[in-house]
């Protein structure tokens, strides 16, 4: 995996509110997508509970409200069908998989998809597999993919040029201006879906981290949203702003955009413009070599805001973290975003914490540095 280079401004220890909504929302108004997300919440609250069984339940679920599944619920659901040995269902969503793509490696590279491939299931499923990748060859708009490749390599190129944003940064920052002008028609007439942008595969599962217009939009979010009287990046005319959030709002609704994608991007920068924060990013602290995790407050106001994007609660985000810091061992995708909605705080030391931090810390076990190819 390609090593990349990010702009990270992190917006708060614990992602806590930042403004007042000032009577502004943005909600999730399609009941189909509702349905379907709620379905997928109550599959990974049962894969946190290790109840694999109900998770796969709740996945059927999901796929009857929603034609097109994103790839990491199908993913996971793959994951929970083999658990339970239920290769028929395993094969509906290996096909389902292979329509968005997905290399037979990573069925065989992955070592938790091994009952599946051992089982009688398979071999079915690698007889429809040219169809299914005939399906995703015709979705895929490789004049879209191509443009958002290209935009890419040059949000890269510069950042790579220039880690620490030292002696570049007036320069990315105008070339991010450019980035974002050719991508705006894009944004203004249909966001791509994972079936027409075609999704990213790893190894041994969807690299969802690493995906190119997040990262475009990660970087240049905020420069759309203001006006060049409090915009140093670019913007000069109200006439040529553009309002991200809106724009990105209408692909959630249309199913095209997941939701947790949407508030990790609206909370690192559209959150500024409209107030509305979702708490989607989460503070991991490292302290003398360990990771840790605070323990939440219900915020009633800010689970309803999650609510009204179709998120799970706050707390059972949480959980989820944890889950995936401590006992993930068969590899589910829990938190979309990037690098899992976690920023990383290292080389802290109890001495500097105060006291009622320390005792609100939840411990997630030792901490191991991530690979440069994880970056």
């Amino acid at each position: 995996m390609t090593t990349l280079r990010l702009f990270a401004v992190y917006l708060g220890f614990w992602s806590a509110a930042m403004a007042a909504t000032h009577g502004q929302s943005l909600q999730l108004h399609d009941p189909q997508f509702r349905a379907y997300l709620t379905s997928v919440n109550q599959a990974e609250e049962s894969i946190v509970n290790d109840d694999f069984a109900a998770a796969s339940d709740h996945y059927i679920e999901a796929f009857h409200s929603k034609q097109q599944p994103f790839a990491t619920d199908l993913f996971n659901a793959l994951l929970c069908a083999t658990h339970e040995q239920r290769y028929d269902v395993a094969e509906a969503h290996a096909h389902g998989l292979a329509r968005l793509g997905c290399p037979l490696e990573v069925f065989a590279n992955n070592p938790n998809l091994k009952g599946f491939v051992n089982s009688t299931y398979y071999k079915p499923f690698l007889n429809g597999y040219d169809a299914d990748r005939m399906i995703n060859e015709r979705n895929v708009d490789h004049a879209v993919r191509g443009k958002v490749d290209s935009l890419f390599t040059i949000d890269q190129t510069m950042r790579l040029a220039d880690p620490e944003y030292s002696f570049l940064r007036d320069s990315i920052y105008r070339e991010d201006m450019r980035i974002m002008r050719a991508l705006l028609p894009l944004l203004n007439t249909d966001y791509p879906s994972e079936q027409r942008l075609g999704v990213r595969w790893g190894p041994q599962a969807p690299s969802w981290e690493t995906e190119p217009l997040v990262i475009i939009l990660l970087h240049n979010y905020n420069s759309y949203d203001t006006t060049g009287t409090d915009n140093p990046n670019g913007l000069r005319t109200a006439a040529e702003a553009t309002d991200v959030s809106d724009q990105l709002m209408k692909a959630v609704e249309q199913g095209s955009l997941h939701p947790e994608v949407f508030a990790y991007l609206h909370d690192r920068s559209g959150d500024f413009q409209k107030g509305i924060d979702f708490a989607q990013e989460m503070g991991i602290l490292v302290i003398e070599g360990r990771c840790y995790v605070g323990r939440p407050d219900v915020d009633a106001a800010l689970n309803a805001r999650r609510a009204a994007l179709g998120l799970c609660t706050k707390e059972q985000q949480r959980a989820k973290a944890v889950y995936k810091m401590r006992s993930n061992a068969m590899g589910f995708i829990l938190n979309r975003g990037m690098s899992g909605n976690m920023t990383i705080l290292e080389g802290l030391e109890w001495t500097t914490l105060p006291q009622e931090t320390r005792e609100g810390l939840i411990d997630l076990g030792p901490y191991e540095p991530p690979s440069e190819s994880e970056h």
